[in-house]
């Protein structure tokens, strides 16, 4: 009786351990169920997430070069379009909202712009440096030309277009239109036009003053770099020293 008690036993344990076990090609018994796998079925790995993320991303980088590219022809056939006819006061640049339409090296402050390139990078970035170590409101614009009406002539057209421009300037970089200055340059026309509000020419400076140092531009106007120079350092003296005169008077006048 024993004996047959451990034989029941060692079978039962034999049975137990062969619940899942290999019963043929391609089949699996577990559980009392077969499973078969056929061997058409072509099991592939599935790609990581991160592959298609990372294709994701080199479309994306694709998108954007080709955007580029465009925006930048784009870019070019219109200022090709504006040189040929002369800017507007709607399509000239502004430095505050399109610094890279103005400048060739536009990663700074601006209060020069200039579209066609006419100055150099270096001599844009020492201009440009004068103007804001002044601590004025003084802007300058240069251009190869500029739109003209039919019955108005070239020194009124500029002089309405540099108006213009200092007032969209002014208002962009928080200035005072009227304690504003705009030295406006156009190489078709050869000449420079400086416009202001009426606090600066009237109560700072004379008028007298900016049609002289306006002549003195027209004659050296050849080495552009160094006209525009002195210009705007008498510019800034003349207001310095005004300043500074009218400190003193008032000064003088409390003491009475």
């Amino acid at each position: 009786m024993t004996i047959i008690l451990l034989l029941n036993l060692f079978m039962i344990i034999i049975y137990a351990r062969e619940d899942f076990k290999h019963i043929g090609s391609h089949k699996f018994r577990f559980n009392d169920e077969i499973l078969d796998i056929s061997r058409d079925v072509n099991i592939k790995k599935a790609v990581p997430i991160q592959s298609r993320v990372n294709n994701n991303f080199e479309n994306s980088q694709k998108l954007f070069k080709k955007y580029s590219l465009l925006k930048i022809k784009k870019m070019e056939q219109d200022n090709t379009n504006t040189q040929s006819i002369g800017y507007t006061t709607q399509d000239y640049p502004n430095p505050a909202i399109n610094p890279e339409l103005c400048l060739h090296n536009f990663f700074m402050k601006s209060h020069i712009c200039d579209p066609d390139g006419i100055l150099t990078e270096e001599e844009q970035k020492n201009l440009n440096h004068k103007l804001l170590d002044s601590n004025l409101n003084i802007f300058v614009t240069i251009s190869q030309n500029i739109f003209v009406e039919t019955g108005v002539s070239k020194s009124d057209a500029q002089i309405s277009f540099a108006n213009e421009i200092l007032k969209k300037y002014s208002e962009s970089f928080h200035s005072d239109y009227n304690k504003s200055i705009l030295l406006s340059y156009v190489k078709e026309f050869g000449n420079l036009k400086i416009v202001s509000g009426e606090y600066m020419i009237g109560k700072k400076i004379k008028q007298e003053f900016i049609d002289t140092l306006e002549q003195e531009f027209q004659t050296n106007q050849k080495e552009l770099y160094k006209s525009f120079n002195t210009v705007i350092e008498k510019l800034v003296q003349k207001i310095i020293k005004s300043d500074i005169s009218n400190s003193f008077r008032i000064l003088i006048k409390n003491e009475k």
